[in-house]
């Protein structure tokens, strides 16, 4: 659950990238002269694809620790941790919602 935990948080990370870049990318006022934000269309496109799927990611996570909240099983994931990667869901949810 450490592990997962950390990779959820690293995922959460590319959506916060994901955000910043598409946001960009609507106003090319803001860019200049350059068609793209990154000039390694790879690396854009892992970082928007890590994004997306950084909702599942978290979904599966708040659930599993839902789940072993309800059974009463220690979890040995940091406190914080775990109440980013919730906090990263809810804006999540209302990102994907209001666009």
């Amino acid at each position: 659950m450490r592990f997962f935990s950390k990779i959820t948080f690293l995922c959460n990370l590319c959506f916060l990238i994901f955000v910043v870049m598409n946001e960009l990318e609507k106003n090319p006022d803001r860019l200049g002269s350059r068609d793209a934000i990154l000039p390694l269309p790879a690396v854009e496109g892992t970082l928007a694809i890590l994004g997306i799927a950084s909702v599942f990611v978290n979904v599966v996570f708040a659930t599993t620790y839902l789940f072993f909240l309800i059974v009463r099983k220690p979890v040995p994931v940091a406190k914080w941790l775990v109440w980013v990667n919730l906090l990263f869901l809810i804006c999540q949810f209302f990102y994907f919602k209001l666009y």
